[in-house]
């Protein structure tokens, strides 16, 4: 006779989220990157990662070399990846604001999020308020009511600490990194 059970873990809700970090190695001479895929129960699915040469030549404008490198990154990560995350959510602060307006297009709901009530954004990016502190900073059309993505957004609202896991994904790159 089996025994009767309620699995209180499970919500519903079903999707991917992804996390992007950028991380300046010592000298300013390269980026790592990662991209971490999670449930919606925060279980790990997928963690891709690497790394590019920053150019600091005089050459460049202020943080184009950097803007660059950081969408090369991000093409490199979405080619490894294995699953499309529902939403993509990476920090303001190491994002530049042009990456996905004009330098790399997606067909799914990707922000930066940010602690700042007055982030940095591109002209056509909103912001939506998420929680008490936190300010997402939509690159794309923010999801709609009842679709996968604003459905896990919800659940990363009710987080009590939403940018722990890309702290995490830090501890990850650091990993995949140590003893290179």
């Amino acid at each position: 006779m089996p025994i009767l059970f309620e699995n209180t873990r499970v919500d519903g809700t079903t999707g991917t989220i992804g996390f992007l970090r950028f991380l300046e190695e010592e000298h300013e001479s390269g980026i790592r990157a990662a991209l971490f895929a999670v449930s919606a129960l925060d279980v790990p699915l997928e963690f891709c990662f690497t790394r590019a040469d920053l150019d600091n030549s005089v050459l460049w404008k202020k943080g184009e070399a950097r803007r660059v490198a950081t969408a090369s990154l991000i093409r490199s990560l979405f080619r490894a990846a294995n699953r499309i995350p529902d939403v993509i959510l990476g920090l303001d602060e190491e994002i530049p604001p042009l990456v996905f307006s004009e330098d790399i297009r997606v067909d799914f709901p990707v922000c930066r999020v940010s602690t700042d009530p007055a982030p940095r954004r591109g002209v056509s990016e909103e912001i939506e308020k998420l929680g008490p502190s936190l300010f997402l900073i939509w690159s794309t059309p923010p999801p709609a009511e009842g679709s996968v993505a604003r459905r896990l957004l919800n659940v990363l609202a009710e987080r009590p600490n939403l940018l722990e896991t890309f702290d995490r994904v830090a501890a990850g790159i650091a990993e995949a990194y140590e003893g290179r």
